[in-house]
Parts: structure tokens; sequence; C-alpha cells
């Protein structure tokens, strides 16, 4: 506790003897509730309360707290964690549930024996009556029934003793050799609690605290055998050393994702973990409150980025420093562990992210940081994509939606919907190709299965080389044909192969055309044809249809499209990032260059423009505006940003004079055939620095409201 005062006690009503708390005692609820709805609204009223003293005389307390309960949620509302969880909060109470039991069994083991004592003594005594009087028949019955002694096998009151069942018809001579002995029959796991002798057994035992209850992963089952536990009996008496730990060296360079690591095997993991535990037991031992969890995750962190250990060592260390880092809410330290983890192992990475993004969007309260974590998260989720984790990708993606309407910034609205969109439509895809592999490999002659799984390769992964053979045995006569021409490459005329994905392109509907026409502009591009010739103009009009025919969320930034109706200020009208034509210093927003940035510096009393023709192809436009002068600047005059479409008046931003201020926009733009970009300064323009933020466009329409 904290000097005197103790939240546990104060807050939640956990006297001294009960800390720490297990998740169910710090929740409020009955130890192995699994109801997910009462697990929940025990969370919630625990955390509600506590909100009331974030902002009070013990705000660490109460921060702490919270982060605590949060962990403890997120485990039991996590049906494989808390199973986990109960597990091991079991194996700790194997001590003295079983204890409880052994004065009535050794009881009733002495009784029989008595009981059988007393039927061959009557015996006896009905022998002996025949030859001997009734006083020497009671002197034999007085010298051979022997009264038990009520106090035989039973250990102290105070429950302390912690022999096993070996030793249960027998009572130590004192506490020591008790302790002694315990030791001896105890199992590793039941080791982790350390009991010192406080006194006579009549007085309360002091226990050390217990070590934290992690989650590092799968544990097995407590009732069946342990597959590890030779090889951990076989370990010396002192903790390994790390160099004694390692049993396999990997180079802690050049590791790619082709070298990665697999997951170890759950029995690996147990043995290490056990290991880990052992070099580390103090840390373990008193890692109860944030402070000194947080340490031992750095230190666990420290030790998995060392070069000479086993793989499963490593894995451990950094799954257990990442867990320790959670239940602290320390999201750099968590951070920093998912990465290692990454670096070395074929994980899914973006999993941890996930969850580091959600507990980090709980504890978020101003509009400001809701659209930091919203960018954050839509990077997650783009990077996940790329990886080709479709999951994690949606998942990261549906919280990023979400994070961006709290924080009520109009781009992001728009650009977490349409990458979230684009996520679920890669996840099904890959759900379809998985079932589609699997029905191959029992059918592999199924047409339709083939094209679905050929399709995916090809078209989302980019894997031709594996796709085309599923597309060559596919249920549609025409993509076989296409694909049966790629496999025979060598010997076809390239243009060949692009009139057939033409060809399949002019039937198609939605993204399906798309990728038809751009499979067929990858072979019209290599073709070699004479200048002039119908083929050559009749190849060159169609790779200029698959440019103008883009994919619905693919990206056009305004400073890669013509302009023209320009109207210059002082500066000129400057593309790519740069401020001016006339200054071509970069355009820095947060100490960030902004590389598809556009300067366009108003003259005083006037307004500078830029036009583009969109000739009605695109659907939105999203971006930003500001003023990219020096932080805590400010502009002569105000300076007003303006979108127009055919001469209408779409957007306006606020009146800007002070540096660094970005103001976000999203609109339709559907039909629009001349869009325009303006600045107006109604007074002096100096240090103005007027610039557009990133605007681009896309040909997805429809995802904002509309103005009249």
């Amino acid at each position: 506790m904290m000097g005197e005062f103790d939240p546990y006690h104060k807050w939640l009503g956990i006297s001294p003897r009960d800390q720490p708390p297990s998740h169910y005692r710090l929740l409020g609820i009955d130890q192995y509730e699994s109801d997910p709805e009462v697990i929940e609204a025990a969370a919630e009223r625990r955390m509600s309360f506590l909100h009331q003293y974030v902002t009070g005389d013990h705000i660490a307390d109460a921060q702490g707290l919270l982060n605590e309960l949060a962990a403890a949620r997120v485990c039991l509302l996590d049906p494989i964690r808390r199973r986990t969880y109960d597990q091991q909060l079991a194996r700790l109470a194997k001590p003295s549930s079983s204890l409880s039991h052994r004065p009535a069994r050794f009881r009733i083991i002495l009784m029989s024996v008595a009981l059988s004592a007393i039927a061959v003594l009557i015996g006896v005594f009905v022998f002996l009556s025949r030859v001997r009087d009734t006083d020497q028949r009671g002197d034999v019955a007085d010298q051979t029934i022997l009264t038990p002694n009520s106090n035989a096998g039973i250990p102290p009151s105070n429950g302390r003793e912690l022999a096993g069942d070996e030793a249960e018809l027998s009572r130590p001579s004192n506490e020591s050799d008790a302790l002694n002995n315990s030791n001896e029959v105890v199992s590793d796991a039941d080791q982790q609690f350390v009991l010192e002798d406080s006194g006579p057994s009549n007085e309360s035992a002091t226990v050390e605290p217990p070590p934290i209850v992690i989650d590092p992963g799968p544990n097995p089952d407590p009732d069946k055998p342990d597959p590890a536990q030779n090889a951990v009996e076989a370990q010396p008496d002192r903790p390994p050393t790390v160099t004694e730990q390692a049993t396999t060296v990997t180079p802690n360079d050049e590791i790619t994702a082709d070298t990665k690591l697999k997951i170890p095997d759950e029995s690996s993991q147990i043995v290490a973990q056990r290991k880990i535990r052992q070099l580390f037991e103090k840390d373990f031992r008193y890692a109860s409150r944030t402070e000194a969890k947080t340490a031992l995750a750095k230190k666990l962190l420290e030790l998995g980025k060392q070069k000479d250990l086993d793989p499963s060592e490593r894995y451990v260390s950094l799954t257990l420093a990442k867990e320790l880092a959670d239940t602290t809410a320390d999201d750099q330290l968590a951070e920093e562990s998912v990465t290692e983890l990454d670096r070395w192992y074929d994980v899914d990475v973006f999993a941890f992210k996930h969850a580091i993004l959600r507990r980090q969007f709980r504890l978020t309260r101003q509009p400001e940081a809701f659209s930091k974590l919203a960018e954050k998260a839509l990077q997650n989720a783009q990077d996940a994509l790329r990886a080709r984790r479709y999951e994690s990708a949606s998942k990261i993606a549906a919280l990023s939606q979400v994070i961006a309407r709290k924080s009520k910034n109009p781009r992001l609205m728009v650009e977490t919907r349409v990458v979230h969109d684009r996520t679920q439509q890669l996840r099904d895809e890959s759900i379809d190709a998985m079932n589609a592999r699997k029905l191959l490999a029992t059918q592999p002659l199924d047409g339709r299965a083939n094209d679905t799984l050929g399709h995916f390769l090809c078209f989302v992964e980019n894997d031709w080389e594996q796709g085309r053979f599923y597309l060559a045995q596919s249920d549609h006569e025409e993509i076989k044909r296409a694909a049966q021409l790629e496999q025979k490459q060598n010997t076809t005329e390239v243009s060949q192969m692009g009139d057939a994905w033409w060809k399949l392109a002019e039937r198609a509907t939605g993204e399906r055309r798309q990728r038809y026409q751009q499979r067929a502009r990858h072979w019209y591009e290599q073709a070699t044809t004479t200048p002039g010739t119908f083929q050559q103009k009749l190849i060159a009009s169609r790779i200029q249809q698959a440019l103008e025919d883009p994919f619905s969320d693919q990206k056009f930034f305004l400073t890669d499209l013509p302009e023209f109706d320009l109207i210059l200020g002082p500066w000129g009208f400057a593309k790519h990032g740069k401020k001016g034509a006339y200054h071509p210093d970069p355009i820095m927003v947060h100490g960030s260059h902004v590389e598809n940035g556009i300067g366009m510096h108003p003259p005083g009393g006037g307004h500078s423009r830029a036009r583009y023709n969109l000739r009605g192809k695109f659907g939105t436009l999203l971006g930003g505006a500001v003023l990219a002068g020096a932080a805590g600047s400010s502009g002569e005059s105000p300076v007003t940003f303006s979108i127009l479409a055919d001469n209408r008046v779409l957007w306006t931003s606020k009146p800007q004079q002070t540096a660094q201020q970005v103001e976000d926009f999203a609109i339709d733009i559907r039909d629009v055939e001349v869009l325009e970009l303006r600045t107006t300064c109604p007074g002096g323009a100096n240090n103005c620095h007027a610039c557009w933020v990133d605007p681009y466009v896309i040909r997805e329409g429809g995802l904002v409201r509309r103005k009249r």
C-alpha cells in the first residue's frame, strides 16, 4: 500500500489479507463466474465508481486500479484466457484445499485400525474367559486397547503444514521440519507460495504476496500429466543463468519473413516459463503494484532482446513482458514488446496491436486525442492488409471507424469507412479462398473452387505463379483460356494474353472489371507493335481506358493531376509538398512533411486558385487546410480556404490566422466537371503560408451527405 492510504480497502472494500486480489475479487463477483453480462456489468460499476477519483488527491491510485480492472475485464470476458486463469487460481489454491481434509482422513484411518483391534481383542477376551477369571480378562483388555491420540498427524491449526500425501501419517517433530518436508513433496507450481513461520501454531500465519497471475498463453489441464515435469525436476538448485538457458543461437541480424521462427509448442513454453519465473522469482513475487509490474516487464523485454537465447524462452519472455505492460496500460512498453515479437516470430502482431488500440480508446477523452488515435488505427489496418493479416485488419478497421466518429473529424470518418469496407471485402475473399483450398484437398478438379482460389491468389495476393495454375482449371471457360495462355507465355504473343483479359473485362462488372483491365494493361504495355498501325492505336486506347477506370478506393492526389486557369500569389503555385514556387521550403505540419501538399499563398486583398478538370469521374474529395508557418506564429490577416465545384461553393474553412491548425474536409463531388481550390486573404498576406494538406479524390461517392 502507498503510505497510510489503501485504495483497495478504502474504495473497493478489499481488506489487506485479501490483497493482491484475484480478478473476481477485484470485480466483486463470485469466484469462477462465467456469465459475460455479469462480468461486464460488474466491471462497469467498479470503473464508473473509480472515475470520480481520477482528479482527486489519489490520481495515481485511481488510475492504477482502473488499469487493473480493465485487465481483469479483458481476461474474464475471453473464454480461453479465463479458463487458463481459473486453472492457475485452482493450482495456487491446491495446498490449502487438500490440507483441510487431512485431519478427517487421518481420524478415519485410525478409527478403522482401532475397530479392527477391538474385534481381535473381543475374540481373545472370549477365548481367555474360559480359562481365566473376570479380573484377569479386564487387565488384558486395559493393556491392549489403545486410545488414539486425537492430535496425531494433524497439521498446525494455522494451516501452514505443507507435507504431501506421502507424509500424511507422520507428524514432523517441529515446524521447521514440516516446512523442509513440504519442499520435497510440493510441486513446482505450488512453490510459488513462500510461507514463513511466525511463531506458535495458535498464531496467524504470515504469507508473502503470491506472484501475479499472468496469462502468457495456453496452459495444460492441471489434472493431466505434465509433459515437462521431468525436465523441470532436473533443473539445478540455483536459478540458471541466461547463458545456461540458451540451447539455440539465432542471429540478431537480418531476420526476414522467410527466416522467422515458428511459435514454440506448448510443452516448450511451459518449461521456458518456469525457468524464467525462477530467474525472476522475487520480481514476480512482489509484482502487485504498477511500478513493480513495469520494472519486471522491462527486465523481461531486455531478456527477450538478448542474442543467444533459446527460442522458447525468448517467446515466453516477450509475451510476459507484453502481458505485464498491458496490465499497467504502458502502451509504449507493450508496443515495443510486440515489435520485438514480430521481429523474431511468425506471429500476427496486429492482433496484439488491436488489443492495445482498444485499451487506448477506452482511456481517451478529448476529440483531438481521438483524431490521433484514429489515424494510428487507420495506419495499423492498412499495414495489416499489406501483411495479409485480413482478420486483424478487419477488426482494427472497424475499431478505427468507432474512434473516428468520436473525433468528429469528417476526413477520418470517411477514410476509416473506406478502409473498413476494403478490409471486410478482402477478409471475406480470404475466407472463401481458405474454404476452396480445403475442398480442393479432397476434390482437386472442382471448377468453382479452383476459380475462387485462383482469383484470390492472383488478384488479391498478386501470386500469379500459383494462382494461374488454379485459374487454368476454372469452371469459367474464358478465364480458363486466359490462364492457359499465361501458362504458355513463352510461346504466346503478349498481345493475345492482353486481348483475352480485355474480353473478360468487357463482360465483367464492379471490381472484377478493373482487375481484368489492369491485367490486360500489364500485357499490353509489354507488347511490341509498329507505331501508327491499327493494333498499336487499339492497344494505346485500351491502356488509357484502364488508367482512367481505377478501383473505387484508389487515391488520386491533386498534386499529380494537371491544373489549369491558375491565379498566382506572391510565392506562386507549388506542388509535391512545397510551400511555393519561389519559396521551395517543404510544407511541415506538426513536424511531418506533407509530401502531397499544395502551396497556394494568396495575395494581399485577393485570392489564389487552381482548377482541375475531373469530367465527373470522381465521387469524393478529402484533405485538409493549414497555415504551415512555424508553430505559434500568426499571419498578418486571416486566410479562408474554399472549394468550388462548377463555380458553386461546396466548402469554406473557418478564417485561419494561427499556424499549424489543420481543418480537415470530406466533400461529395459526384458529377463535378471542374473542381477549384481557392485561398483568400482580405488584408496583408505576410506570413500566411497557406497550404492544402494532401488533397486527393477517389471514385467512390455517396460517402458524405451532399450540401444543397
